[in-house]
């Protein structure tokens, strides 16, 4: 588990992105096959209540908030983890687990899970 800019770092020297799930076959594969809270590539800036993708800048248009979601409590919640399909805002320096993606070619994605301890 690690924080969100340290997903970053390792998704890179991967030459990968974090995962940001854009459909909702992308949402039902992540909620079924995968276990635990996962940091998704998209972030809110302060002057905005909307997120961006990291890798593409451009907005995050599907989504799929838990009720009462997004509700940037204390003001300091620009992350966003995804749990059995559901999204959350959070804190970045929070620890989750975390999904490169990476594209192998025209249209294609690769995932890959990276469960990483005490970093």
């Amino acid at each position: 588990m690690t924080t969100f800019k340290n997903r970053i770092k390792i998704c890179s020297s991967l030459n990968a992105f974090v995962l940001m799930i854009d459909t909702e076959f992308e949402n039902a594969f992540i909620r079924e096959n995968f276990v635990g809270k996962y940091w998704l590539g998209a972030l809110r800036y302060p002057e905005s209540h909307n997120f961006m993708k990291i890798n593409k800048s451009e907005y995050v248009r599907f989504t799929n908030w838990r009720k009462g979601e997004p509700n940037n409590y204390l003001q300091n919640e620009y992350c966003i983890e995804t749990e059995k399909g559901e999204w959350n805002d959070l804190s970045c320096y929070e620890k989750r687990f975390g999904i490169c993606e990476k594209p192998i070619g025209i249209g294609v994605t690769v995932w890959t899970e990276w469960r990483i301890s005490n970093c």
